[in-house]
């Protein structure tokens, strides 16, 4: 049975100087540092009362209100203002010591933005990958890092490889409740994220390699396990409404979006 070891709130705190020599003391917001409360606090869909985020536009807001932190005395370090030192993860500075421990052995209450390799080179095939290695990733976390990469990179092409739904059937069958879930979840992030990419010009399809059986499997010739959605935002959709499109065909309407022979 779980049991509730503490309930932390904080607010967002500024720290270092402008006219500091050491990058230690450099100035940087955070608000990480939460306090134990005692009694009962009001909570609305935005999180707790008193409690705040430094970062918005990565954490908080109504699907992540509110921060749950397995309990481990053996791994999670302690704390202080001078145990931390800077990681620039693009919009702030995210602090944390024995970065790479912290990556290993527990999810930490820390708002750094992501645990994934980064790799950027513009003579290989993919100029700019963001790879993640757990089933688990979030698709939060996956859709944010694209959104980023979409304004930072302006890419002419990126495919978003989403893993939780897949997770979720292999864990509990493709009619479980909990992989029906993963779905309306990622319909969430589609509702929030399409709309913006369509405005920068993209063309966007939507599908997925395999199905998912009742048992979890996708290995079979089944009509759940073979048999896909697919959808084509954009001008050239008109070119393929009530077509029946084999998967191999995908890559035949990407380079016609693309303009590539």
């Amino acid at each position: 049975m779980a049991t509730l070891k503490a309930l932390l709130i904080g607010g967002v705190k500024n720290y270092g100087s402008q006219n500091a020599t050491d990058k230690l003391n450099l100035p940087w917001s955070s608000a990480i540092f939460k306090v134990a409360q005692n009694g009962e606090i009001f909570a609305n869909e935005l999180g707790f009362e008193g409690d705040s985020v430094a970062d918005t536009k990565h954490h908080g807001g109504p699907e992540k209100a509110v921060f749950a932190n397995s309990f481990d005395t053996n791994s999670i370090p302690k704390y202080s203002e001078r145990q931390y030192y800077y990681i620039d993860r693009g919009d702030a500075y995210y602090c944390l010591k024995e970065y790479e421990k912290a990556i290993k052995d527990y999810s930490c209450a820390l708002e750094f933005e992501s645990i994934c390799e980064e790799v950027e080179d513009l003579e290989k095939n993919i100029n700019y990958g963001r790879f993640y290695w757990e089933d688990s990733y979030p698709d939060s976390h996956l859709f944010s890092l694209t959104n980023k990469l979409i304004k930072d990179k302006n890419p002419d092409f990126l495919l978003l490889h989403t893993m939780n739904i897949d997770d979720a059937g292999h864990k509990y069958g493709g009619l479980s409740k909990k992989y029906e879930n993963r779905v309306h979840k990622l319909n969430y992030y589609f509702s929030h994220y399409l709309p913006m990419w369509q405005e920068a010009g993209y063309e966007i399809i939507i599908t997925s390699d395999h199905g998912m059986d009742e048992k979890g499997n996708h290995g079979g010739d089944s009509k759940l396990e073979r048999e896909v959605p697919l959808w084509i935002l954009g001008d050239i959709s008109k070119d393929y409404k009530e077509k029946k499109i084999d998967q191999k065909d995908i890559k035949k309407i990407c380079c016609d979006i693309l303009g590539v022979s």
